[in-house]
């Protein structure tokens, strides 16, 4: 029971990787690792060898510095969540991905019944360390994969995110013929409003924009990221360039409306946006970076306009 307590107080640490407690030590390993620190020694990769074979368990007794200790090692399988980091690996859906390892002393000269309560409580910590550290590598990936996508300030996609999410909508809107549009934002004077009133009023600005914009699109297929600084976007599938005009101008009044005091940004002394428009409506060929020069360059001329506007290429061509 004392080694159960200890194994639990110490598997909630943040390296679950060759740690000792009292004697205790565990190892998350694979023959596949990530990590350096997950290769597997040689007992390690025996018994991964055996656990492909369809063995599910696997326990000896060894020798170490002259003491004697019982080595437990179960398997990692690989689950669906686990298919997001590890399926680049080559691991499919059943697979034993890994083991989770547990060495813990052995006592001699104690009674046969305390000791078969020993062999099943070790058996029950590595099944429970396996459980545990299942979840918490789950969880590590999936922030991680998190990361890699959201905007951290906002807590919208980011510009990664968005690139994918275009090439894939694009790829769609070719093939069905339906119009794909998209909508370039940027806040107003944002510099001036840094300057006035400091980085951290900045960034809430950009947070509350940010939420704004997520806000006005109401289909699940409707995309918004943080395009770069003060700049987002907003991806509309199936959508014509009429209706997306419709949206920018929602965008750009509903910011209005918030009424965010920015003293210094002329005329309205608060902050606004300015928002350009392009849709590949009409068009059989359409690159990536050819819809977003076109929205890009209406953006520029509703800030040449006297910002606060929406403008479309359509207009300016």
């Amino acid at each position: 029971m004392n080694i159960f307590l200890i194994f639990l107080s110490h598997i909630t640490c943040k390296n679950l990787t060759g740690h000792y407690c009292d004697g205790v030590q565990f190892h998350i390993t694979s023959l596949k690792p990530i990590r350096p620190q997950n290769k597997p020694i040689a007992r390690e990769k025996q018994f991964l060898r055996k656990f492909e074979q369809g063995v599910k368990e696997k326990g000896v007794f060894i020798q170490k510095g002259g003491k004697i200790y019982y080595f437990y090692m179960g398997p990692l399988i690989t689950k669906k969540a686990c298919l997001k980091c590890h399926a680049g690996q080559g691991y499919k859906e059943g697979d034993i991905r890994g083991g989770i390892s547990v060495t813990v002393p052995f006592v001699m000269n104690i009674p046969l019944l305390p000791l078969l309560i020993g062999h099943i409580s070790i058996a029950f910590i590595g099944i429970l360390g396996i459980i545990i550290a299942e979840k918490k590598i789950t969880q590590a990936y999936e922030t991680i994969q998190k990361q890699a996508v959201i905007d951290a300030l906002t807590g919208i996609p980011n510009r990664r995110s968005f690139s994918e999410t275009l090439l894939k909508e694009i790829g769609r809107s070719h093939r069905n013929q339906n119009p794909l549009s998209v909508i370039m934002c940027d806040i107003d004077n944002f510099k001036i409003y840094n300057d006035t009133y400091g980085h951290i009023k900045g960034d809430m600005c950009l947070q509350k924009v940010a939420q704004a914009i997520k806000a006005c699109i109401k289909r699940s297929s409707d995309f918004c990221a943080r395009y770069g600084g003060e700049e987002f976007v907003v991806l509309l599938p199936n959508t014509p360039l009429d209706d997306a005009i419709f949206v920018a101008e929602m965008i750009r009044s509903d910011i209005e409306k918030m009424k965010i005091l920015s003293k210094n940004s002329l005329p309205a002394g608060i902050v606004t946006l300015s928002l350009g428009v392009s849709s590949t409506e009409g068009n059989t060929v359409f690159e990536p970076e050819t819809i977003i020069k076109n929205a890009d360059t209406a953006l520029y001329k509703a800030k040449e306009q006297g910002r606060n506007q929406v403008q479309s290429f359509r207009e300016i061509t």
